[in-house]
């Protein structure tokens, strides 16, 4: 795959639009007043959350610092309290779009696959179009990539796609409907 120019994300903006039923993200360029619209579909959302959960899973820090063997139940925990951690450091604002987003689109494209790799502290994120190109590139932390899928994942919900997130919460527990207390 041919290497993209990464440029650093002044703004992403989250975006539903109702008659395509698409989520769009409008990324803004660092370093010129041009925007890209990258569409993502419900189906490939629901394709994609999971494997950059598993992504970001297979490189926790917390994970990978711990001497002590863990269950895969113990690692989804620690996992799912580095997501939940990361996305509470990384703050949002809210508000309008800025005027001139809509008036320097240079990019629309329908988002199709994406790649992530490792870059010294940051990650590389590189969102792919139809054709297989590489279109729109930025670099962010572990915390910031966290924040972007949960405000996805956010979104998604309040438009009412339903996709569950694939970090469960540390403090979830599954009992299966078979157990008995009294035996125990």
């Amino acid at each position: 795959m041919a290497k993209v120019q990464v440029f650093n994300a002044r703004s992403i903006t989250f975006n539903y639009d109702r008659t395509a039923d698409r989520i769009y993200l409008v990324l803004g360029d660092a370093k010129s007043e041009l925007f890209h619209h990258a569409w993502i579909t419900r189906r490939y959302l629901q394709q994609l959350l999971p494997q950059v959960a598993n992504w970001l899973d297979a490189g926790c820090p917390l994970l990978e610092d711990n001497k002590i063997p863990l269950t895969a139940a113990q690692k989804t925990r620690v996992a799912s309290f580095e997501h939940n951690a990361a996305k509470e450091r990384i703050k949002t604002q809210k508000g309008p779009a800025p005027e001139n987003m809509a008036k320097q689109i240079d990019k629309s494209y329908l988002l199709r696959g994406l790649q992530l790799s490792n870059d010294a502290d940051l990650i590389t994120l590189v969102l792919i179009d139809t054709q297989n190109q590489p279109v729109s590139g930025m670099k962010l932390s572990r915390n910031e990539l966290h924040k972007l899928v949960s405000c996805l994942l956010d979104l998604a919900n309040r438009v009412g796609w339903n996709i569950g997130s694939p970090w469960r919460s540390a403090g979830t527990v599954t009992i299966p409907a078979d157990m008995n207390p009294a035996k125990h």
